[in-house]
């Protein structure tokens, strides 16, 4: 878990707040287990599975068909 710096009360939190109230998802990290936020390992910065189910959740045919 994130120590409670200054940093993190007054830049880290409203920020995740406010993706929050725009329907964004929100994972608590670890420092020590990359697994709590779905990685593989800590040098992963990028989730392939929820980016692919997005563009093809947002990229739609003229049928609504992904």
């Amino acid at each position: 878990m994130a120590q409670k710096t200054p940093e993190y009360s007054h830049v880290k939190m409203p920020t995740v707040q406010q993706l929050i109230s725009m329907d964004w998802q929100y994972i608590e990290g670890d420092w020590d287990n990359a697994k709590v936020t779905e990685r593989e390992n800590f040098k992963q910065v990028l989730l392939t599975e929820h980016l692919k189910a997005a563009i093809k959740r947002i990229n739609l045919d003229d049928n609504s068909n992904p």
